[in-house]
């Protein structure tokens, strides 16, 4: 993640970075097997360890007036974020041009007995309208944004009347894309080097596939425009997914045997923290 702190690096597409990957995957295996016997079984000063913070993406959304109504769309240009001294977060960027991540300043010491967690994070909340310079932008907290395949976000994004192989000549550079263009992916170079060399590396875009929601109206037997199976719809790029805005969750342990009986665990309370959340979310 040091990496976002260079905005003017050169990176190399995947068949240009072919002749430096074994000598990169054997220095990465050497540094991981040495940390992992260094601190496998540390546990001095264990108690600078026990951690635990979170991170939270948004989407910075800009109202317009059209056609006498308030118009809400994508803010790809982020320069309504100000800097503001009595917020207790980091703002960062994203993958998607639009997104804004919040990251708080400093971990919490305990995350079994950290009372202050959830009035963090309600903090953290109210505090995001305190980083817009105008009251034209907001930062909206939810997976992902509610307009996303609708006629309004197709215009928005300039789209609108272009044929899915049309779109993928724009976006030929980077994402071959039929639905979204690279101009809102962020231009930070990790992040569109990163798509387009796992594109190339597997020799075809994120295959995406989910069924339809199925009523009356709805054909699941053929077809459909812009689709590749009956009754499923097709997304092929990591706007889709790296888009989306979530929760981040990281913890620390003293030892690799504490790490193991930490993840044990979180596949049991995992889904029942999150349930929780949505339980408390309508007081953020």
């Amino acid at each position: 993640m040091g990496l976002l702190a260079y905005a003017d690096i050169k990176t190399y597409d995947y068949k240009e970075s072919k002749k430096y990957q074994r000598k990169l995957k054997e220095h990465a295996a050497n540094q991981f097997l040495r940390l992992l016997a260094k601190y496998a079984n540390y546990t001095e000063e264990a108690r600078f360890y026990r951690k635990y913070g979170y991170e939270l993406e948004m989407h910075a959304i800009q109202s317009e007036l059209k056609a006498g109504k308030t118009n809400w769309k994508l803010q790809t240009d982020l320069s309504f974020v100000k800097e503001a001294n009595d917020i207790s977060f980091q703002v960062l960027p994203e993958y998607g041009r639009w997104m804004v991540e919040m990251v708080p300043y400093s971990p919490m010491d305990s995350f079994l007995y950290a009372g202050g967690i959830l009035s963090s994070m309600e903090t953290t909340y109210n505090q995001t309208k305190q980083i817009c310079k105008d009251g034209k932008n907001r930062v909206l907290s939810l997976p992902f944004f509610p307009k996303l395949g609708s006629p309004s976000f197709v215009e928005d994004l300039g789209l609108a009347g272009k044929t899915i192989d049309e779109i993928k000549e724009i976006n030929k550079e980077t994402s071959c894309s039929g639905y979204m263009l690279d101009n809102i992916i962020n231009s930070h170079p990790r992040f569109p080097t990163f798509t387009r060399n796992v594109r190339m590396r597997r020799t075809e875009n994120p295959p995406i596939e989910f069924p339809l929601f199925k009523d009356e109206l709805t054909d699941m037997e053929n077809v459909l425009e812009g689709e590749r199976t009956p009754g499923h719809s097709y997304l092929d790029a990591f706007t889709f997914g790296m888009g989306l805005g979530c929760l981040q969750v990281t913890l620390g342990s003293k030892n690799m045997e504490e790490a193991r009986w930490l993840y044990d665990q979180m596949h049991q309370f995992g889904p029942l923290f999150v349930h929780l959340f949505y339980l408390f979310s309508n007081r953020f």
